[in-house]
């Protein structure tokens, strides 16, 4: 498997709260992190509403994080029981360099809860900006992150990171040819 900075991984699984997601956002997909090379090494990076070990920082952080793919995938499979999916990029010019710097400098901002409530449920994302304005990235939730990574490294055009979820980026980046055809990773134990 080839690994790119900027490939998405689409996680999946059995919870009550993926399944919600699911069915509000209209996909399977209730979770998104950003590939990114980083000092030789493949790490995750995802916002994440619980405190987890980030590898980079080497700290316990609540918000955006970066674990090692090997680790993330093992944990997701030991946790949740559930599915990864690799969505490799497939734009065809990409700031890789941008995208990780943006990612690494923003280790450790806060989750955003509110945001991504609004955003994971059909249409409420646009109520949400309407009412408090542009995005706001003083805290970030897993598909902002990713959409803003993406803006920044010239994947998208300018746009509001905060109105996509897990499932909604993923089905536009595939609709516009950004990401190829998603894989299912299998977890080596």
């Amino acid at each position: 498997m080839i690994l790119r900075t900027g490939d998405d991984f689409g996680f999946s699984d059995r919870t009550c709260v993926s399944i919600g997601i699911g069915l509000a956002t209209l996909g399977v997909i209730s979770h998104i992190a950003k590939g990114a090379w980083y000092q030789g090494r493949y790490f995750l990076f995802e916002s994440r509403r619980d405190r987890h070990f980030c590898h980079i920082r080497r700290r316990w952080v609540a918000g955006l994080t970066a674990t090692p793919i090997t680790i993330r995938l093992r944990q997701h499979q030991r946790w949740y029981g559930g599915t990864v999916w690799h969505y490799p990029m497939s734009a065809p010019r990409i700031d890789q360099g941008a995208i990780a710097s943006w990612l690494v400098a923003r280790l450790g901002t806060p989750y955003d809860t509110r945001q991504a409530a609004a955003a994971r449920l059909l249409g409420l994302g646009w109520l949400q900006r309407r009412l408090l304005g542009r995005e706001d990235l003083r805290r970030l939730y897993c598909a902002e992150t990713a959409a803003k990574a993406d803006e920044i490294g010239g994947v998208l055009p300018e746009h509001d990171a905060s109105g996509w979820s897990p499932a909604g980026l993923l089905r536009y980046k595939r609709r516009i040819g950004a990401a190829a055809a998603p894989r299912k990773l299998r977890v080596e134990s």
